[in-house]
């Protein structure tokens, strides 16, 4: 029975703790608290406020009338309707107020009437404002209580706004941060992967900014991971953390330990089994066009069916080279190189080739959830390598190692014969473009030669593209050549 005791004991402080530790995250995660201080402050005020006016029409009581003036600074306001006036100034009120006696001067030293005049009908006291007179017989004493309030009151109202401003970017700050984006259910969702390269950053999420979202929800995920030194870029952080989207919603992974651009790749999104959201991955040297989710959405309503695409790119293959280049191809020799690139007819605005792009690549849902399921059996193999013989990817694979993470799903769309739906536009277009920054796989920046030429981003856009979308599209093999006999059949 005490054993029992213990236990249950046990269970009901575990209880208690869970319950206190719970309320404790609702309440920092709640804005309440800058109401109730706002309303502590300005009860605060109201109090000053009131006992300024009270002592200050105490002493209006026993001053003369022109000098019943408000200290504010260093102005006045004469009040005309609420105080009575001497004797000697009913001349001029009756006059202002009694039309008979504004027509007959006189009629009033006849009358030999010496009373008050009735109070008009309260209105609201005209206020005339003027430089304070240097021989003012204003009490020394109310005007430093004038000058204080004025301060007061321009101080509190500065530590107010400065309190309530810092801590709502806290908030915010806290809440995108926090898990509660993720509980998100967006049409789109964007993952940034970052490390240390903060100006390459702030570009990628500004031309994220420029994009159009056609009112759609859109989610952007920016997972920092962390150094070799077990921290993170302080600078990159910065930048994720001040940048501000027009469109979207902002939602920061800080990765508890370095796991690495395979990891970051692999294991970021896992589809919800009920969302039908749209999701992207960029590297932090990827830029992409204002128009690239008008053709993402388009793409996976037209494709999202088959089982034979692995996902879908923003980039095109060229310039990179064929996973298996023509005994023909000459483009390294500096005369007469020939390119060796897939050439595709322009009737239609896309294909589907082996090799996925990591240049702005969106998975398809099905084929993802199967790759990471089969990456996680596979990859605690030991000995294993994703290798597919005569493939120039297995030559970088071999040279880069493990951290050329696209070599893995390479080589499940390979054994699973599936293939990434490209953009086939006029000039070699596309909706993605790799800067190609100093990093993990780039060692130097290289300059652009002038006579070499620049790939455009898709910047002028035309509806009529997207009518074209054929049900099959042409199916690329590694060499660049059309597959002729491959048609997809529906299961």
């Amino acid at each position: 029975m005490n054993r029992q005791r213990k236990i249950n004991l046990k269970r009901l402080l575990s209880i208690i703790v869970f319950g206190v530790i719970v309320h404790l995250i609702i309440l920092s995660l709640t804005p309440r608290k800058l109401d109730t201080d706002f309303v502590e402050w300005d009860g605060r005020f109201e109090k000053l406020q009131k006992s300024f006016e009270r002592k200050q029409r105490i002493k209006k009581q026993s001053l003369p009338r022109q000098n019943m003036v408000l200290l504010h600074n260093r102005t006045i306001k004469t009040t005309t309707s609420k105080f009575h006036a001497p004797a000697a100034d009913i001349d001029a009120i009756l006059k202002e107020t009694d039309p008979i006696k504004r027509a007959n001067p006189d009629l009033m030293e006849m009358e030999g009437i010496k009373r008050k005049p009735k109070p008009p009908k309260r209105q609201k006291p005209a206020i005339v404002e003027a430089e304070m007179p240097s021989n003012s017989n204003e009490d020394p004493a109310l005007q430093n209580l004038g000058k204080l309030f004025n301060s007061l009151e321009i101080n509190v109202k500065m530590a107010v706004d400065r309190y309530n401003q810092n801590s709502l970017h806290k908030y915010l700050r806290i809440l995108e941060e926090s898990s509660i984006p993720s509980k998100v259910d967006p049409d789109l969702r964007i993952i940034v992967l970052t490390l240390s390269r903060p100006l390459s950053l702030l570009r990628c999420l500004e031309r994220i900014n420029a994009a159009y979202f056609y009112g759609d929800v859109v989610l952007v995920d920016i997972w920092i991971d962390r150094l070799a030194s077990k921290k993170h870029d302080g600078k990159v952080v910065q930048i994720a953390r001040g940048f501000k989207f027009e469109h979207a919603i902002k939602h920061i992974h800080f990765r508890d330990s370095h796991v690495g651009i395979r990891e970051q790749w692999i294991n970021t999104w896992t589809p919800r089994k009920k969302s039908k959201e749209i999701a992207v991955i960029l590297e932090d040297d990827v830029d992409v066009s204002p128009y690239f989710y008008k053709w993402l959405k388009a793409t996976h309503k037209q494709y999202d069916h088959r089982e034979d695409v692995s996902g879908f790119g923003l980039s095109t293959v060229y310039p990179d080279p064929l996973a298996i280049e023509p005994d023909n191809c000459t483009r390294h020799q500096p005369t007469n190189p020939i390119r060796c690139a897939i050439d595709v007819p322009l009737t239609s605005p896309v294909y589907m080739y082996r090799i996925p792009t990591t240049w702005g690549f969106s998975p398809h849902r099905k084929s993802w959830e199967s790759f990471q399921h089969w990456y996680k059996n596979v990859s605690t193999i030991a000995g294993f390598e994703p290798k597919v013989p005569g493939l120039k990817h297995t030559e970088w694979f071999e040279y880069f190692g493990d951290s050329m993470w696209s070599m893995w799903h390479i080589y499940y769309t390979h054994i699973n014969k599936r293939f990434c739906i490209f953009p086939n536009l006029p000039f070699d277009s596309k909706f993605a473009d790799h800067r190609a920054e100093v990093g993990l796989h780039v060692f130097e920046k290289k300059k652009r030669k002038k006579s070499k030429r620049i790939i455009p981003l898709v910047i002028n856009w035309d509806d009529k593209i997207l009518d074209k979308l054929p049900d099959d599209p042409p199916k690329v093999d590694y060499d660049g050549t059309i597959m002729m006999n491959e048609t997809y059949k529906h299961p």
